[in-house]
């Protein structure tokens, strides 16, 4: 069966990584109505859909953390930490009204700012990691990135990016392991 939802709109996003160090992107969302009846999204269309090389994933080992105290010098290779989970969730808060004289929501709207999270899990309990522990007691502020670079595409051979950077980190639960 094939759901069209007229007039979605993406409220955020959520990078995670799942079985095999393999990275997962969901996309929460909010529509007016679900259609079951389309003309234009039909089970025959969407079944002849071909879909670009199946192996082009991104993984953990595609991945890189770098973090430092939001008063140190600029994030360098050192700065690099083993992470074996991650989870980046981006939430734009929306409104959801429904007005007299139809029977689907109007067009929502940000009501709020952004909320973004990220869980770290890392490789091992050493030195490093151990930082976290009293930085999050102190409540030091950090700074981080993270880079995910992909397989190469296309005859050209092109790696394309995804870079997100955080000027203003601070640690709001620390669990040792």
């Amino acid at each position: 069966m094939v759901q069209e939802v007229p007039g979605l709109k993406v409220r955020g996003f959520k990078i995670s990584t799942e079985a095999m160090g393999r990275l997962k992107v969901e996309f929460p969302f909010i529509g007016d109505t679900v259609k079951v009846d389309s003309t234009v999204n039909t089970a025959t269309q969407v079944t002849a859909l071909t879909f670009p090389t199946q192996g082009l994933r991104c993984y953990l080992d595609d991945t890189t953390v770098r973090i430092n105290s939001q008063s140190g010098g600029a994030l360098a290779a050192g700065d690099a930490v083993a992470v074996s989970n991650l989870t980046l969730t981006f939430d734009q808060p929306m409104d959801v009204r429904h007005v007299g004289g139809q029977t689907t929501i109007i067009e929502p709207e940000e009501n709020a700012f952004p909320v973004v999270t990220l869980d770290l899990e890392f490789g091992r309990m050493d030195a490093a990691s151990d930082d976290f522990f009293a930085g999050h007691k102190a409540g030091t502020l950090y700074k981080a990135d993270i880079d995910i670079v992909g397989q190469a595409i296309g005859t050209l051979a092109t790696t394309y990016e995804l870079r997100f950077q955080f000027p203003n980190l601070y640690v709001t639960a620390y669990t040792p392991g």
